[in-house]
């Protein structure tokens, strides 16, 4: 979490490195941009010759980062002699906050960021105690849990956490006697009957666990069950064209009923068990759209989603390129949604995965723009096609100024590195009307359609379209599609949100 709060700095200091030089009046509204739109970010300023240029925090070059006077930066470039990361107190210029701060050097000059430590305060705050003391150091200096910025002398750490990327270090102090003193002091006089009960709470938790599965297992055999059904939510153009589908997972459970995704996604996500999952869900769609690629409207495309997981297994590659070759040439454009739940570990392998991705001609797309661990440093590693705003964003559309200005500048984004944007969650027509407005490529949410089940998806969309295709092909199809529907699994669940 530290490294990916230096990591954002480190994006805006590089974005910002080619405006050192320029006039500020130029720099300002860009450097203001950085600050809206990446993550932690307070402030960035400008630094030629040890004279500081510009800030987006005034107007005119005032002093921000800076303790000296004259509109200089002696002082605080003076702390960052041997140190890229600084942390500063509420008086060093930044309003009512401290802050951590990165120094990017270049010939041409520097440039200082302005790191809120809100997210560094709340962790050391949560993860301390009465006995357990918590610290964030860096070059000589401590920030505790109170929010409060020492230096000097040695700071108690029974163990300490090095960055592998960055100079700053987490340390931790636990008293030697804590634990056993804790024990003692806490349950001397119950340990008879504590020891009773935990032998009986044992043999209870024995038992129970014997009577049925784990999670992990559970979610095993719905898979060997193949229980795990696709569903589709479509997305339209602003002009009411259907142009694809998201593919959601539902679970068909045998005892449990209808499963939600959020209820089982995020296990399957850190066992693993998610890429055969995938891969399941991808059968079933390329099954049931066979045959109908002549009925599919222009530019159809099908969205799966993945996540740091996939990108470690080349072999998910070959079966996209399997699912492509199934239909003609452009029939269905094959869209892989990367989520952020997870980290991707190894950048390398990662980069290699997407380019063969995109060698192949499938479509990249980053979901939920703007909420996960990685967004900014997925648009700069990796070749991306598609942005999808995050409803949390949408869903404030018409009432909140901020989350208006946060939408306008991730179109602005989108729309300098040449990407189509989709807005997920749409379920107002104010909200779509105001999205089309500023330029939106694709609208998705119940509004315009909840998820369905391919064959409701099929009906409703798709065979219910007025195409090109002569009456007595399309009959054809739909009977084909009928005999295929009485063989395929039992009937689908109902669509949940």
């Amino acid at each position: 979490m530290f490294d990916k709060t230096i990591a954002n700095a480190e994006f805006a200091a590089e974005s910002a490195a080619p405006l050192l030089g320029a006039e500020c009046s130029r720099a300002l509204p860009i450097l203001r941009n950085l600050v809206a739109t990446v993550p932690d970010v307070r402030t960035i300023n400008l630094v030629t010759d040890g004279q500081q240029m510009c800030s987006s925090l005034y107007e005119g070059g005032d002093t921000a980062l800076a303790t000296g006077t004259n509109n200089t930066v002696e002082a605080t470039s003076a702390q960052f002699t041997e140190h890229t990361l600084q942390l500063l107190p509420v008086n060093s210029g930044i309003p009512n906050a401290s802050v951590l701060g990165y120094r990017h050097r270049l010939t041409e000059g520097e440039v200082l960021i302005g790191i809120s430590i809100y997210y560094i305060e709340n962790i050391l705050r949560y993860t301390s105690s009465r006995d357990i003391l918590m610290s964030f150091e860096v070059g000589g200096q401590w920030l505790t849990e109170s929010g409060e910025i020492t230096r000097g002398g040695a700071v108690q750490a029974s163990d300490t956490l090095a960055s592998e990327k960055y100079e700053y270090k987490v340390n931790a102090y636990i008293p030697d006697n804590y634990i056993l003193g804790y024990a003692l002091g806490n349950y001397r006089l119950s340990a008879f009957w504590y020891l009773v009960v935990s032998a009986v709470f044992s043999f209870l938790a024995y038992w129970r666990l014997s009577q049925s599965t784990s999670p992990v297992a559970e979610l095993r055999r719905g898979l060997e069950k193949k229980e795990f059904v696709p569903f589709l939510q479509p997305i339209f153009s602003p002009q009411g064209t259907l142009i694809g589908g998201e593919v959601l997972a539902r679970w068909n459970h045998p005892e449990l009923g209808a499963i939600r995704p959020d209820n089982f996604i995020p296990l399957a996500e850190e066992t693993g068990l998610v890429k055969p999952m995938t891969l399941q869900l991808m059968d079933q769609v390329e099954r049931d759209f066979l045959g109908l690629g002549e009925l599919l409207p222009s530019g159809f495309h099908i969205g799966f989603n993945i996540c740091a997981a996939h990108c470690e297994d080349m072999s998910f590659v070959r079966r996209c390129e399997q699912f492509l070759s199934t239909f003609a040439e452009r029939q269905i454009e094959l869209v892989i949604e990367l989520t952020e739940r997870s980290v991707i570990q190894d950048e390398k392998q990662a980069k290699l995965f997407f380019q063969a991705l995109s060698d192949c001609d499938v479509k990249i797309a980053v979901d939920d723009f703007g909420t996960g661990y990685s967004s900014l440093t997925t648009l700069k590693n990796y070749h991306v096609d598609f942005l999808k705003v995050d409803k949390s964003f949408v869903s404030l559309i018409g009432s909140n100024a901020i989350t208006r200005h946060i939408v306008e500048n991730v179109l602005d984004l989108a729309l300098r590195m040449n990407l189509k944007v989709v807005a997920e969650g749409v379920e107002t027509q104010e909200q779509a009307d105001y999205l089309s407005r500023k330029g939106v490529d694709y609208l998705q949410g119940f509004l315009l359609g909840a998820p369905v089940s391919i064959d409701e998806f099929i009906r409703r969309y798709i065979l219910s379209q007025d195409t090109e295709t002569d009456s007595t092909q399309t009959a054809q199809i739909q009977t084909r599609f009928n005999y295929a529907e009485q063989k395929r699994r039992p009937a689908s669940i109902n669509s949940l949100s």
